[in-house]
């Protein structure tokens, strides 16, 4: 029985043994597949066959003997996958290598020693994605990373040292992401930036301290979201709002008082959603 008759009769046609019997037929399995260098022996490993493996597939190079590495295999590697960074030993890690692997994806900033960050390292980073500001050390980061990161991303404002958190970060990342409201220390919360964060994302009204809700604020927090009708201090809560929301979504007619509700309100929010009628308790007809 030859062996693709014993994998057929045991159905596994598709397993393949844990070696190749000539750097030929390794060759050509992993020009296919990569990561397939987990299968050949050390005897046949040679340069050849791992930089065919990371070409194809640079998250194979975990695969690969330390003692055959060279920067050219490290290179060929995090180019085709920067998550591959992990597996370069120390001994060739350097600022090419980095900047190469996260270029390709700069979540790999999380495998690169602090001994090698730096600015321009950081900076091309979180121009790809300001969240990975959580990988930069604190020594590094400065209003200049900052302003880049939040810009990119209001929510890494999150990753931010207090020390370095001033109006201007918070408004371009509130600008950017108006959720990033919630990471804003209160002793720096004022109304243009509340308005900016609701202009945005209007449920964002969510996080904002009572004290510094007025009818300006709401009105556009219901306007550019009507849900966050449900955050709306009641005492501050009047017809306009009121009617501002349902002309949105007549669903939200469930969020309004009873001693608010006419006739007016009740057209505008089932002219939006007839289904808003079941929110309207028989009481209000007797007004």
């Amino acid at each position: 029985m030859t062996e693709k008759e014993f994998l057929k009769s045991i159905e596994k046609e598709d397993y393949i043994f844990p070696y190749f019997r000539s750097k030929k037929e390794a060759l050509e399995a992993i020009k296919k597949n990569g990561d397939l260098l987990k299968y050949c022996p050390d005897s046949l490993i040679d340069k050849d066959i791992i930089m065919e493996a990371v070409s194809q597939n640079g998250d194979s190079l975990r695969y690969c003997p330390e003692s055959l590495m060279d920067k050219e295999i490290i290179m060929t590697a995090v180019s085709q996958n920067g998550y591959s960074l992990q597996y370069c030993p120390d001994s060739l890690m350097d600022k090419d290598v980095i900047m190469e692997a996260i270029k390709e994806d700069g979540g790999s900033l999380q495998y690169c020693p602090d001994s090698l960050m730096d600015k321009d390292v950081i900076m091309e980073t979180i121009k790809e994605n300001g969240y990975l500001l959580q990988y930069c050390p604190d020594s590094l980061i400065d209003k200049d990373v900052i302003m880049e990161a939040v810009k990119k991303d209001g929510d890494s404002l999150q990753h931010c040292p207090d020390s370095l958190i001033d109006k201007d970060v918070i408004l371009e990342a509130v600008r950017q992401y108006g959720y990033s409201l919630i990471y804003c220390p209160d002793s720096l919360m004022d109304k243009e930036i509340i308005m900016t964060a609701v202009k945005k994302n209007g449920g964002s009204l969510q996080h904002c301290p009572d004290s510094l809700i007025d009818k300006d604020v709401i009105i556009e927090a219901v306007s550019q979201y009507g849900y966050s009708l449900q955050h709306c201090p009641d005492s501050l809560i009047d017809k306009e709002i009121i009617m501002t929301a349902v002309s949105q979504n007549g669903d939200l007619l469930q969020y309004c008082p009873e001693s608010l509700m006419d006739k007016e309100i009740i057209m505008e929010a089932i002219k939006e959603d007839g289904d808003s009628l079941q929110y309207v308790k028989p009481s209000v007809f007797n007004k």
